[in-house]
Parts: C-alpha cells; structure tokens; sequence
C-alpha cells in the first residue's frame, strides 16, 4: 500500500446567502472568528500558514492563501470580500439575497509551484453563522470534483437539513467525512462548493478546513515488456527477433497508470509513445512510426493518476532486422544425373547467411513429383547431400533455393539446372 502523507489545509470562505443588504469591510456584528488552532496550522507543502493574511479587502473574484499554493474563486457578481478579525483574516461572499432559489458556489484549485500537482479530497468541515442557521436550509449542498483537465470525477450531494443543529466554527463546526462517497480514492485537482437554498430564508454557511490527501509513492518497478508473438516473425516466436519495424509490445504496470514505451534507454528520451495500463494492469502499445534497423533495449516507466513516476522496467533486447539475405548462390556437383548417382544428388551453396533457414526443391522438365528439403546452414558453403531424384522423369532438372533469416525475411532464390538422362540404351 502507497503511503499517504495528509495535509491539513485551512481555507476560510463563508457564503452569505441572506442577512446583508450591504457589506462593509468590517466584521458583521456577532460574526464568530475562527479559533487559533486554525490560523497557525502549518502547510506541509511549504512553509507558511494556509490563510488569507494580506489579501486586498473589498470586493474580489480571486483570493489566493498567503503561500501562494491555494486560492478560492467565484461567479457571483458581488465577488468575495477579505476581513481582517483581531490579526486573524477570513474571506466572506456575499449575495445580498433574503430569499432566492439560485445556486452559489465557489472553487478551490491549487496553484503555485510547491502545490500537490492533484490529490485526495477526504473530508470538509463546514462552519455556519449565526448558530443553527443551516437547519432552515431546505436545499442540497453539492460537491464536485475535476481532475487536471477540469473534467468532472466526482460529485457528492447532502441535504442541508441533516446538518447538526449547530456548528459555529468556535465550536469545532461539522466534518463531513467524504471517504465513503463518490470521492473515496478519487484523485482531482479542483472541487466547487455548490448550495441552492430553495427559496428559503438564510444565513450563512462556511468552511473552516478542508482535508486532503497526497499521493507521493511512486508506483512499482512495472514488468520487463515483451514482444508481441504476432510481431515475433521468422521460426521462433519468441527469439524477439522480427522484420516488423512497428512491432506490438505487451506488458504490465500499475493499474490504470499511464505506461511510457521507451527504445533504448529512458535516460535519451527516445520515447516512442504512451499507453494506459487497463483495470487489471496489463497494457500492449504498437509504435506509430517506424523503428530504424538493429538492435533496440525497450524499458517502459509507469506513472500514477497522481503523477508519481516509477523506475524504469528492466530491459526487453529485441532485433529488428528487415534486410533479406542475400548474395548466395548455388551449384549442383552432378554435371549429370544418371542411373548411377540419381539416387545421391547434392549440391553445394556459396556465400550462403549462416543462421539462415534453407528450402530447395528440384524439379524436372520431364515430369514427376518436386523433391523438397529444408535445414539450416552451418557455414556459408554448405554442401547438401544424398537427394534421392530417381522419381523425376529424364530431361532438364531445376534446382531452386531460397534463405530465410531469423526475423523471417526471405531472399530471392538461387538456381541452377542440370540434365538428367538415366533411361539405360535398348
């Protein structure tokens, strides 16, 4: 199990729904302050504390927390306003509203270099004001969550009538606790607090915190990769040795992370290209372009939906090879067949590809059934003995040879011909 480092992360933001036809900035009278444990928390991310201490007062649309790793967004026209309580600063919305059925929201991203690139929303604890305001509320509160790509990952809906009677943030406020929602292990990068209030009479609902969750382990070394046997051509489909230039690769990696195909060696950034392991791990890529002739070292590294990079596998050595041989040449040693030697025929190779996969057949202008043999040379004038051509009829005998390499690519055949008369005189 990856290790989790939680960060404890103080926004303060409240949402006036009602109570304010105008906004000075001022404490409203009766406001609760927030307790000193929040204002001193200390971020993990950087040093600093994790509130709104300098930010411009009056009205704004942006409010970013004083180490510069988090800031709080909003559409509403009257924008956000930035108090200061007793050296204590606290960040209100305010939309001058006694009764209205509209929805209001806010966002909170991060931002900043020393911000988690994404990370866990585990729980949010919300404040009200003034004391048991929010048992009016007769509306739902939402909260989604978006990934990276500001795509929607999760959302989560709770009716504002189930909240505790009373929950002022001098008190400790109300913790929802997120992690048996829609939000349990889901990674985002932003969440929005949304509350419609159904046409009702309201105060104000706030945060106080919210919790979080950083993934900072990286995911497992992933499995060497291998050569697809489909792309494995020649005898051996599993010799990794094949005339594809845009071979199929298979493997496994950490579930659902994001699987980087390098060709040689991470460290020259020869990517050839990316893929994303499925449920159960396993991942399969082919390159889009070709590979060039040789030998490649294939690694893959795995990244996880937190952007966590793995090591990099262990080392798949594949050939590409898709040069036919070529150069060979064959010769019969019979000048002519006859009675006498019909029965032990050879022929011998010059320049032949040693490794390579050798097929023959002789066949005769006079009829009868091809003979056919096969093997693998030794040496590159390998001599081929003891062919039996007694069933072909007498006339012009063709022999025709062609080599086959590891990687499966065949060369143009080589020839030669040779009379065969072994009819006795009558």
């Amino acid at each position: 199990m990856k290790k989790l480092v939680t960060y404890i992360l103080v926004i303060v933001s409240y949402l006036l729904i009602n109570s304010y036809d105008s906004f000075a900035t001022t404490k409203p009278e009766g406001a609760p302050g927030k307790s000193s444990r929040l204002a001193k928390v200390t971020s993990a991310i950087t040093t600093g504390t994790l509130n709104f201490e300098g930010a411009t007062s009056g009205a704004q649309t942006q409010v970013i927390t004083v180490d510069g790793n988090f800031f709080v967004t909003t559409g509403d026209s009257h924008g956000m306003y930035h108090l200061s309580n007793s050296g204590q600063d606290e960040v209100y919305i305010n939309y001058h509203t006694t009764s209205s059925s509209t929805t209001y929201s806010f966002t909170v991203a991060t931002t900043g270099s020393a911000s988690p690139s994404s990370y866990i929303l585990s729980s949010i604890n919300f404040s009200e004001y003034p004391a048991g305001s929010v048992k009016n509320f007769s509306g739902n509160i939402v909260i989604t969550g978006y990934d990276a790509s500001s795509a929607q990952v999760a959302t989560y809906s709770v009716a504002a009538s189930t909240f505790p009677s009373s929950f002022l943030s001098t008190n400790g406020g109300y913790l929802l606790d997120l992690s048996g929602t829609a939000f349990a292990g889901v990674v985002v990068k932003s969440f929005t607090v949304q509350y419609t209030p159904n046409g009702q009479y309201v105060d104000a609902l706030g945060i106080d915190l919210f919790s979080i969750v950083v993934d900072t382990t990286p995911p497992s070394q992933p499995g060497t990769p291998d050569l697809s046997a489909s792309s494995d051509s020649g005898p051996s489909s599993t010799d990794n040795i094949t005339n594809d230039a845009t071979p199929a690769f298979t493997g496994t990696a950490e579930a659902n992370s994001t699987v980087k195909v390098y060709t040689d060696n991470p460290s020259s950034n020869t990517l050839l290209g990316t893929v994303t392991a499925d449920g159960s791990g396993n991942w399969s890529f082919t390159p889009s372009s070709a590979m060039s002739a040789g030998t490649h070292s294939i690694t893959v590294t795995a990244t996880d939906i937190s952007g966590n990079t793995s090591v990099a596998s262990s080392a798949l050595t594949i050939t590409i090879d898709n040069s036919a041989p070529s150069g060979y040449s064959v010769s019969t040693d019979q000048s002519i067949i006859n009675s006498t030697n019909k029965s032990a025929v050879s022929f011998i190779f010059s320049g032949a590809e040693v490794g390579a996969t050798y097929n023959y057949t002789f066949s005769s202008s006079g009829g009868g059934t091809n003979v056919t043999g096969s093997g693998t040379i030794a040496t590159a004038t390998d001599q081929i003995s003891g062919i039996d051509l007694s069933g072909l009829g007498d006339g012009t005998i063709t022999l025709n040879v062609t080599l086959s390499d590891a990687a499966g690519n065949t060369g143009t055949a080589a020839t030669d011909t040779k009379s065969k008369d072994a009819t006795k005189p009558t």
